[in-house]
C-alpha cells in the first residue's frame, strides 16, 4: 500500500500527473501555435472555426485534468486519426517536415496515454477520488454482503 501524499494524492498519482501536465503543454502550444500559423498564412477569415476548435481542445484538456477516463481515450481516438490522415492522407504524397513532426508528436502522445505505467493509476486513483483508499481483494474465505 503507497502511503498518502501530503496534498492528498498518492506516489502513483503523481507520477501520471505529471506526464499528463506535460502532454496537455504540448497540445495546447501546438494547438495554439497551429492557429498562429494558420491565420498568418490564410488570414483571419477561419479565425472563427480555429477558436473553436482550440477550445474544445483545451475543455478536453481539462477534463483529461481532472481524470476523465473518456477524455483520455477521446483524445487518444482523434489524435490517431490525425496520425492516420498525416500518413495516409493527400500530405502523404508530398510530405513536409510539419507533417513528420505532427506524425511523430500526435503518435507519442497516444502511446503515453495509452500505454505509460503511470497512466492507469492516475486515471484509476482520479476516477475513484484522490483520498480513496485502495481496493481490496477479498479472498476466497470471506462471505458476500448482501444488498
Amino acid at each position: 500500500p503507497l502511503a498518502p501524499h501530503p496534498n492528498n494524492m498518492s506516489r502513483q498519482t503523481i507520477p501520471g500527473r505529471d506526464l499528463i501536465l506535460v502532454l496537455i503543454l504540448v497540445l495546447l502550444l501546438m494547438s495554439g501555435g497551429f492557429t498562429y500559423l494558420y491565420v498568418q498564412q490564410f488570414g483571419t477569415g477561419q479565425l472563427p472555426s480555429q477558436s473553436v476548435r482550440f477550445f474544445f481542445t483545451c475543455l478536453i484538456c481539462w477534463f483529461l485534468y481532472k481524470g476523465h477516463s473518456w477524455a483520455r481515450w477521446l483524445l487518444v481516438l482523434l489524435l490517431s486519426i490525425g496520425v492516420f490522415i498525416g500518413v495516409f492522407g493527400s500530405s502523404a504524397a508530398d510530405p513536409t517536415t510539419m507533417t513528420f513532426v505532427l506524425v511523430a508528436i500526435y503518435s507519442g502522445i497516444v502511446l503515453s496515454l495509452s500505454f505509460a505505467p503511470h497512466m492507469k493509476g492516475y486515471f484509476t486513483t482520479k476516477g475513484r477520488g484522490e483520498t480513496a483508499p485502495p481496493r481490496r481483494e477479498k479472498s476466497a474465505g470471506e462471505p458476500k454482503k448482501r444488498a
